[in-house]
């Protein structure tokens, strides 16, 4: 089963307490892009889960956990079972990291932290952060906060 590696978190908190290691960052996030997309040069994720692609092309809208289960032609609890087995998460934790995946992009463009909670459907800004660093480790601000200071290498 495919879980988040510890390893990985670990990393980061080390690069973002390191500030000055913007390659360590950078693969820190690239470690975790492809984790989460595995995309191909299309963006268009691959995946062996039905779920799993649902979940990619609706990330940034209100998900129905049950609507979605229901859609298929397995059983719901079917359903969750292959998934979690697939890639080590919930669908409700995979969908989850994912957002967060995606809003250390929005931060990156300098984003405000309260926009990016509600356009990723956080309850609010405290929420987000507090999801946010049990993913990274570290604050969603501190992390922007590093970002603003270091030019991008692109």
């Amino acid at each position: 089963a495919k879980k988040l590696p510890v390893q990985l978190a670990r990393l980061l908190q080390y690069a973002m307490e390191k500030q000055e290691d913007d390659a360590l960052l950078n693969d820190c996030f690239h470690q975790l892009n492809l984790f989460f997309c595995d995309s191909n040069a299309s963006g268009i994720p691959k995946s062996s889960h039905a779920l799993q692609d649902a979940l990619h092309l609706q990330w940034n809208r209100v998900v129905d956990l049950k609507k979605i289960t229901e859609a298929t032609k397995y059983s719901r609890c079917y359903t969750i079972r292959t998934f979690r087995q697939k890639t080590g998460l919930s669908p409700r934790l995979y969908l989850r990291q994912l957002r967060v995946l995606k809003a250390r992009y929005m931060l990156q463009e300098g984003r405000p932290l309260a926009e990016v909670a509600s356009d990723l459907h956080f309850a609010d800004q405290a929420h987000f952060s507090r999801t946010f660093k049990s993913v990274f480790g570290v604050s969603p601000g501190n992390l922007q906060r590093v970002m603003r200071r270091k030019p991008q290498n692109k």
